[in-house]
């Protein structure tokens, strides 16, 4: 049932009235009138218990609840709120056999970061060229500091007889900012919404938004596109953060960090135990792809403003719009979540919501996958999300 708060007014015409009803009396009108008073006094009361309610209700819902009750809520499942973290990973010095590489040895990234040494580490006797190969990490959290394998990393100090260069082997953890207060927001309604059982589809969304870097994971029965399906084969697809790809193409380096995030627990048990398809074949972790839409709003006109401003409005609203639409996992997702069906009335529609405020109005919009073919509707793949690729406009009577 809905939650309705009178107002402090409402509050004291209702003391009033019970006064009145109880006494079986009118109140002077005079605004000193004990009765008033004393109703005036007991509504405000009221009201800031009303606050209080609306307050405590708020932070008890994971819909509504600031960040601090947000917090207190996700405890409930062992879910935490991400927080910043630094890149980490692995840096291989090519020293001569049986040197060693110092523990906080500093090398220098891009724009100057540091990058210190955790662990020392010695070249193996026996396998020249090879190298050390030590575990290092950014002296900053965030996504700045992040290095894919091959990038060469200069050492601070020379050390006399060394390599002057290093160059980064793999990735252990990437930088990332803390994590979106709203993104952590979804992940404790998907823990609320969905019961795990040690291997469905909400235990492997759940394992996969745990890696930092990962906004959202959609996993599937079956294999890939192209892949012959054998029975046990599941696949999941990765949407990285902004920070880490504007478009949320996961890199290499993600899609590893989610793999083994599934098929090893936190503890660093191997959850084989539970029957995951854990196998090469059965197992695939895939990036999400952005397919571009283009659109075409045909009969544009505005009576105040200009077309040009109007049109800009329009494609960023639009662009916004397209971002929404996502893959909706059957059996996971709510069904009032569903949005992977893109209908060229839900264009237009938000295109003339934005033209409302110039006055405008537009004869027709429509879209496709390629300029000048165009569809009426759209279903979006299992690994597919959508970003607008380009929008032409026609003017009235052109």
């Amino acid at each position: 049932m809905p939650y309705i708060e009178p107002s402090t007014q409402e509050l004291a015409d209702r003391n009033l009235a019970n006064i009145e009803a109880r006494l079986n009396q009118n109140t002077p009108p005079a605004e000193k009138a004990f009765n008033r008073v004393i109703s005036a006094m007991e509504a405000m009361s009221g009201k800031g218990l009303y606050a209080f309610a609306r307050d405590r209700a708020e932070a008890n819902l994971a819909l509504t609840a600031d960040a601090d009750s947000l917090s207190l809520i996700g405890a409930e499942y062992d879910i935490t709120r991400v927080p910043a973290k630094a890149w980490e990973g692995l840096l291989r010095f090519l020293i001569p056999d049986g040197e060693t590489l110092s523990m906080s040895t500093v090398f220098l990234g891009p724009q100057g970061l540091r990058y210190t040494v955790t662990a020392s580490a010695t070249a193996p006797q026996g396998s020249p060229g090879s190298g050390a190969l030590a575990p290092i990490v950014c002296e900053i959290d965030g996504p700045s500091g992040n290095l894919a394998r091959g990038d060469t990393l200069p050492i601070q100090t020379p050390i006399a007889g060394f390599p002057q260069t290093a160059q980064a082997e793999g990735v252990t953890a990437l930088g990332t900012d803390i994590e979106d207060l709203e993104d952590y927001r979804r992940r404790i309604l998907d823990a609320e919404r969905a019961e795990g059982g040690g291997g469905n589809a909400a235990d492997y969304r759940s394992w996969a938004q745990s890696v930092p870097g990962v906004l959202r994971a959609y996993p599937f029965s079956g294999p890939p596109p192209s892949i012959t399906p054998v029975p046990g084969q599941r696949v999941v697809y990765v949407e990285a953060a902004p920070e880490i790809s504007a478009d949320g193409i996961a890199p290499q380096s993600l899609l590893d960090l989610v793999r083994a995030a599934i098929i090893t627990s936190e503890d660093g048990m191997s959850r084989e135990i539970l029957g995951l398809p854990i196998g090469p074949d059965l197992l695939y972790v895939r990036s999400i792809i952005r397919t571009p839409v283009y659109v075409q709003i045909a009969g544009l006109s505005v009576s105040s403003g200009s077309i040009g401003e109007a049109e800009d409005s329009v494609e960023t609203a639009l662009s916004a719009l397209l971002r929404t639409f996502s893959p909706f996992v059957q059996g996971l997702d709510a069904d009032f979540d569903e949005l992977d069906e893109v209908v060229a009335s839900m264009l237009a529609r938000e295109a003339q919501n934005v033209l409302d405020a110039y006055g405008g109005t537009a004869e027709n919009a429509v879209f496709g996958l390629s300029p000048g073919t165009w569809t009426g509707r759209y279903n979006l793949m299992p690994y597919e999300k959508l970003k607008l690729g380009g929008i032409t406009f026609t003017e009235a009577g052109a």
